[in-house]
């Protein structure tokens, strides 16, 4: 077989592989029709920009963004000096913050809050930048004010950050408290994280394992952007799942 062929049978085979991962794994619905057109163009940005974290992450590239956006920022600006109440700040900081301008956008945010004190959206885009910077503890008032003012924010987004906040800050009996709170609503990888090692200090790594697995299977069997959101989670109830099986805590 020339070296032709064997370019053109992988080829082949990347583009059907492509077009088959997007329809099981519930991709976009206009990615199907994509690589229909595309081939395997389309399948090489397929994969580039949808099944690769990090290139999804760094596209489109921010400069091309702030080009994009550009308009809407000046028009959002200009609304924000003219009217100046908390919506116009919000949206102009909620611009800002999609083009890589998290200082701009936290301090619109924050003049936001100067004319609502108790505003959701900008509580949680504070929230948000702190979260993305790893600085949660920074920004406590401003997560405990936005579950006060709504505890089912963001279908409980706002309340996993929180116990996230308590977990890592070693205050277990008020993240286990909140744990339960959070687990009558809703479900999450993370909070399922959470749960397993609270039942490993408790002692009960048979239950802990139980719901180690469980998280497992929910994440390798949800849809594409569910699981590269909760991939770390469920490398992490792997590796602490080994551990309890070579401490001998559970039967493998």
């Amino acid at each position: 077989m020339t070296l032709g062929k064997e370019l053109v049978i992988v080829s082949e085979l990347l583009w059907f592989w492509a077009l088959a991962d997007c329809i099981m794994t519930g991709a976009d619905s206009t990615w199907p029709w994509i690589l229909l057109i595309g081939n395997l163009p389309a399948a090489l940005v397929y994969w580039f920009i949808y099944k690769n974290p990090a290139a999804q992450q760094k596209f489109p590239p921010l400069f091309l963004k702030r080009w994009a956006y550009q308009q809407q920022i000046m028009d959002a600006e200009e609304e924000a000096r003219q009217i100046g109440n908390a919506i116009q700040y919000i949206e102009l900081a909620d611009l800002l913050r999609e083009v890589g301008d998290p200082s701009n956008a936290l301090l619109q945010y924050k003049k936001a809050l100067e004319k609502e004190s108790k505003n959701a959206r900008a509580l949680w885009g504070v929230v948000k930048l702190a979260s993305e910077r790893g600085k949660l503890t920074e920004v406590r008032h401003s997560l405990e004010t936005l579950l006060v003012v709504d505890p089912d924010w963001e279908a409980g987004e706002a309340a996993l950050l929180y116990i996230r906040l308590l977990v890592n800050s070693g205050e277990s009996a008020a993240a286990q408290q909140a744990l339960h709170e959070y687990a009558k609503e809703w479900d999450d990888p993370e909070a399922k994280f959470y749960e397993a090692n609270f039942l490993i200090q408790k002692g009960e790594a048979v239950r802990a394992k139980e719901v180690l697995e469980m998280l497992i299977e929910d994440v390798r069997n949800s849809a594409a952007n569910p699981y590269r959101r909760n991939r770390p989670w469920m490398i992490a109830a792997k590796k602490r799942l080994g551990e309890l099986k070579k401490n001998a805590m559970v039967l493998a």
